[in-house]
């Protein structure tokens, strides 16, 4: 939910029940803590497990295109997944470090 916990939202393409609303809210919230963009978070996590070469994420604009390159370029601390993991809302053996 890339989006942010936000009435509407979509999760597995129907509507986002209340408890990945709340869990989404939570992952927003450590983000912020550590001032990065929740979609910044979603774009690049995937990136660091090894088996995951690339993320083509869908732009319905030009600007969501140069956005979400801007987003692959912004640095996320190693302390924002550790934060995740010590909370329980990234799994514990989720790859976070630099391949």
């Amino acid at each position: 939910l890339a989006t942010g916990p936000e009435k509407g939202a979509y999760y597995n393409y129907d509507p986002a029940p209340p408890e990945i609303l709340k869990r989404t809210k939570k992952i927003q919230d450590k983000c912020i803590a550590h001032s990065v963009d929740l979609k910044v978070a979603a774009l690049q996590l995937p990136l660091l497990h090894p088996s995951v070469v690339s993320v083509i994420p869908g732009g319905k604009s030009a600007a969501e295109v140069v956005a979400n390159s801007l987003n692959m370029n912004e640095t996320v601390p190693s302390a924002l997944w550790q934060e995740l993991k010590a909370e329980g809302l990234l799994r514990e053996d989720a790859p976070t470090a630099d391949p």
